[in-house]
């Protein structure tokens, strides 16, 4: 069995691919020189000439990578695919226009043998060449990942959680990693790691974590499917309704929850966030520069072993 299975989906990637193959390749090497196999399965969605070139010779040139060609699916889909071909006792994901760091994966590989079933990490996030900021969730309660996406693109899980789990839903098409971490939240605990487990890199075609309309739609979706009624968000009324048709039969909502996403008045409640949603976006970012700046600032003097001694802040966490 291998060591470690990534799935990668793609669809017209092919300005990511040649800094992908070199990535990957370099992983490879760099946990090959420890011990650890690892898998690399590519599902090459309706891929282009171009694409199959590059693929064909990473496969040719690089043990451990297969690629699956295929008619354009869903992301999910893919992801369900290449897991099923998949020989590792870890799976993750690799995203074609993110880094992976391999200390992740040795790090995931470590926790997941050691008791963990699923493990997330802390990544950075770039935009335009730059670092914008450290994601670094803190263990959080069940009910954080509940609410929101938590785990981030770069986690890692045992083969026997998502037989138990199942597969990925593959209606969705934006949030159905966060679905399917909900799911899994009723079979097992989840484990944080401070190392870094890569760089997601935000360049305007990032198919999740740009705040879209399908984003917010789909977020309901899973917020429906888990009866927290108190927490949907404002959606276009339309858009909202067909796309929870795909689940509608078998779930049926409260008169009073169908009337507020799409009744009389939804259309109103829906232009007017969108009106008042710029204000809100500044406010929320000058509160979030006002918390991060005394950190910023405890760190940038070496105030913090002193502080945390005298139980005024925490001590930073060993990676």
């Amino acid at each position: 069995m291998t060591d470690i299975s990534l799935i990668t989906s793609l669809y017209r990637a092919r300005q990511y691919l040649p800094r992908y193959v070199e990535r990957a390749s370099q992983a490879s090497y760099e946990l090959r020189s420890q011990g650890i196999e690892l898998e690399l399965l590519i599902v090459a969605n309706d891929a282009e000439p171009q694409e199959r070139v590059l693929l064909d010779a990473f496969a040719a040139s690089e043990a451990g990578v297969q690629v699956l060609y295929v008619e354009r699916e869903t992301l999910y889909a893919s992801w369900n695919r290449g897991i099923k071909a998949a020989s590792g006792e870890v799976i993750g994901f690799w995203n074609a226009d993110d880094a992976r760091t391999s200390a992740g994966l040795v790090e995931g590989l470590r926790r997941l043998r050691g008791g963990c079933e699923l493990v997330y990490f802390t990544f950075e996030i770039y935009q335009n060449g730059r670092k914008l900021r450290d994601f670094a969730p803190t263990p959080s309660e069940i009910e954080v990942h509940r609410r929101r996406m938590q785990a981030g693109p770069f986690f890692m899980f045992r083969r026997e959680l998502y037989d138990r789990v199942g597969p990925f839903d593959e209606r969705f098409r934006i949030i159905g990693d966060w679905e399917w971490c909900v799911r899994a939240l009723a079979e097992t605990e989840f484990c944080h790691s401070n190392v870094c487990a890569g760089q997601f890199f935000i360049h305007g075609g990032n198919l999740s974590n740009l705040g879209s309309t399908r984003d917010r739609v789909e977020s309901n979706v899973v917020r429906l499917l888990t009866w927290r009624y108190d927490e949907l968000v404002p959606v276009p009324p339309r858009e909202m309704r067909e796309v929870w048709s795909l689940w509608a039969v078998g779930h049926s909502l409260p008169e009073l929850v169908a009337e507020k996403l799409w009744g009389e008045g939804a259309e109103a409640v829906w232009e007017k966030w969108q009106r008042d949603e710029p204000r809100l976006k500044r406010k929320a970012e000058r509160q979030r520069l006002l918390r991060a700046l005394p950190k910023w600032l405890i760190d940038r003097m070496g105030l913090r072993p002193i502080l945390a001694k005298l139980g005024l802040v925490r001590a930073r966490k060993p990676q």
